[in-house]
């Protein structure tokens, strides 16, 4: 399962949100991908334009329509479909109590179990191949076929930055890099230099999207409402669940 979180250095309010993720997902089979803030940002140092381009093209619509804000840390999304966004839970909830009703929905992708990833990389020239049968039954609508992007994300187990504005010191999962790729290709990696230490991984996820046979005004609609801070992302089903880690070959 997929977690992505949009966070800052300088964000006192992720902190609560984020130890109420962590509770919810501790022991749980999740990856966490966390994106720090990075356009007409001073005191962040982690993102850069990749990894911020991912995040608006992906998120932000449905973030400006809940929000008015395209990059408003915290927001967390559950299975690339469900968004959180602040660290005030509703009424009658608490903050762990949302995630966890999220993660309780999340439901297997419309991709076949005989897909695979294959990878190779000797710390230079990265090969891969993404071989795939879609699987309609799965599909959150009636959807007439399933088309899957796949993006390679470069991730920091953590980076010790002390001058961080909110005082949390360490930041964990950090974002690097976001690079698209083709279903089958190669490429000579150039990995971004490690914040401190040997801590890079390379996390393979594969976006997919739901076409149906005929859209109705409903299936035309980017999200189910747009004032939930609780917000489904896209009707459609554009959604980031499949994942494959590969071990870089640092020391994690």
């Amino acid at each position: 399962m997929l977690i992505e979180v949009y966070t800052a250095t300088w964000c006192e309010t992720c902190i609560p949100a984020e130890d109420a993720l962590e509770s919810e997902t501790s022991g749980l089979d999740v990856e966490i991908i966390k994106f720090h803030r990075h356009l007409f940002e001073i005191e962040d140092p982690f993102g850069n334009n990749n990894t911020e381009g991912r995040w608006l093209s992906r998120y932000g619509p449905a973030s400006v329509a809940a929000d008015e804000n395209a990059r408003t840390p915290p927001t967390v999304i559950v299975s690339g479909e469900r968004m959180h966004i602040g660290s005030t839970p509703s009424a009658s909830m608490t903050l762990a109590e949302e995630y966890r009703e999220s993660l309780d929905l999340v439901t297997p992708p419309p991709i076949s179990e005989s897909s695979s990833l294959e990878i190779t990389w000797d710390g230079q020239i990265l090969d891969w191949a993404w071989t795939w049968e879609e699987e309609k039954s799965r599909c959150r609508t009636t959807c007439d076929s399933v088309t899957t992007d796949l993006t390679l994300l470069i991730r920091e187990a953590s980076g010790d930055f002390p001058e961080g504005a909110n005082g949390q010191g360490v930041y964990h999962n950090i974002l690097r890099d976001a690079i698209p790729l083709d279903a089958t290709g190669s490429m000579n990696l150039e990995l971004p230099s490690a914040w401190d230490g040997d801590d890079l991984e390379l996390v393979f996820i594969v976006d997919w999207v739901e076409n149906p046979k005929e859209p109705s005004f409903l299936q035309e609609l980017p999200f189910l409402n747009p004032f939930s801070v609780i917000v489904i992302v896209s009707i459609s089903a554009i959604i980031s669940l499949f994942i494959r880690k590969f071990d870089a070959g640092f020391n994690n």
